[in-house]
């Protein structure tokens, strides 16, 4: 999953966008928890790291965020997954 995700980010991501390492893993040891009762979503954390060149953080939090969620939208298996910011 980790390394199809990061081929997403990837295609996903433009010249202007200045990428120059993307780091997908699933975090040691994996975080998976059962559907919250009443309900069948699962959570699943995977670790992202986009390493790009931006004039500010602002817009280096921007390009990452269109990055991930462009990448969940774009595979019928993660649509309908959330990103959520460590900061």
């Amino acid at each position: 999953m980790a390394s199809e995700f990061a081929a997403r980010l990837w295609e996903q991501s433009t010249e202007e966008d200045r990428v120059q390492h993307i780091r997908v893993r699933p975090p040691d040891p994996p975080l998976t928890g059962p559907p919250d009762p009443g309900s069948d979503l699962h959570e699943c954390w995977l670790d992202v790291g986009i390493l790009l060149m931006a004039d500010s953080g602002d817009k280096a939090r921007a390009v990452g965020a269109r990055l991930c969620n462009g990448a969940l939208a774009s595979n019928p298996d993660t649509v309908g997954w959330a990103l959520q910011p460590l900061f």
